[in-house]
C-alpha cells in the first residue's frame, strides 16, 4: 500500500500548512470522510456540525463520526486475524477498488483505491476499525 499526502481540499476554506505536522488542527475525522466519500471538505464539516447538535457529541468524537457515516449508508467492520486485531494498517486485506475509513488509534484516515490518503503517513499503525459503503 502507497502513501499519498492529501488534505481532503481543507485548504480551499481554510488557511493552513497541512504539510507541517506542527499545524495540525484535529481534523481528521473530516479529512478521512470527505476523501473516502468524494464529498467535499465544507459539506462534511458542516454536516458533522449539524449531527453533532442532534446527537450531543462533539463533532469530530467517534460516536459521532460513527453515527453519521451509519446514517449515510457506510458500514462498520473489524480487521481480524486469527480471531484478532493484528493487523498494522498496510497489511489489512483490502479491495484495491474500494474504498475505505480506517480509525487507528486516536486518528481516522481514509484508503482510496489501496492507496492510503492522508496528511501524514500512518501505515505503521494498528487497524482498529473501518467502514466501507454498503451498497
Amino acid at each position: 500500500m502507497k502513501h499519498q499526502f492529501d488534505c481532503g481540499k481543507r485548504h480551499k476554506y481554510f488557511n493552513c500548512m497541512c504539510q507541517l505536522k506542527k499545524y495540525a488542527v484535529g481534523d481528521c475525522t473530516i479529512r478521512a470522510i470527505s476523501i473516502a466519500t468524494g464529498t467535499d471538505y465544507k459539506i462534511v464539516w458542516d454536516s458533522l456540525m449539524e449531527s453533532a447538535k442532534k446527537t450531543g457529541y462533539m463533532p469530530n468524537s467517534r460516536k459521532n463520526c460513527e453515527l453519521f457515516l451509519d446514517s449515510i449508508g457506510w458500514k462498520r467492520q473489524k480487521p481480524f486475524k486469527n480471531g484478532r486485531r493484528k493487523y498494522k494498517l498496510k497489511n489489512v486485506p483490502i479491495d484495491n477498488n474500494k474504498r475505505y475509513i480506517f480509525h487507528t488509534s486516536k486518528h481516522w484516515t481514509a484508503i482510496v483505491n489501496g492507496v492510503q490518503r492522508d496528511t501524514w503517513d500512518c501505515r505503521q499503525w494498528c487497524a482498529n476499525s473501518y467502514w466501507t459503503k454498503v451498497k
